[in-house]
């Protein structure tokens, strides 16, 4: 069972985790940004989920993704179904 400073200390990381994961994003506000910065110089776990966090929004803006056009979602929509049927099928 947690103490009430360890659950006082996982509520604050909590509530900087998401100011961390606003700022990845610019949707952070400068008092938000501020008090971002001062915990992480106090918090090593904080520290280290803004650091992996970061790479993690890096790898993702760099993997050049695209989507599926609605006439290739619609074929894989397809395919499935016939892919469940089939196999429907077979355990009968």
């Amino acid at each position: 069972m947690m103490s009430k400073r360890e659950d006082l200390q996982q509520s604050y990381c909590e509530k900087y985790g998401m100011f961390c994961d606003k700022c990845q994003y610019d949707e952070a506000s400068f008092w938000e940004r501020l008090k971002l910065k001062f915990h992480l110089f106090l918090c090593g776990g904080c520290r280290e989920y803004s650091k992996k966090n970061t790479h993690l929004s890096k790898a993702i803006r760099n993997a050049e993704l695209s989507t599926l056009t609605p006439e290739e979602q619609e074929n894989f929509k397809q395919m499935l179904q016939n892919n469940l049927l089939e196999i429907r099928v077979n355990e009968e």
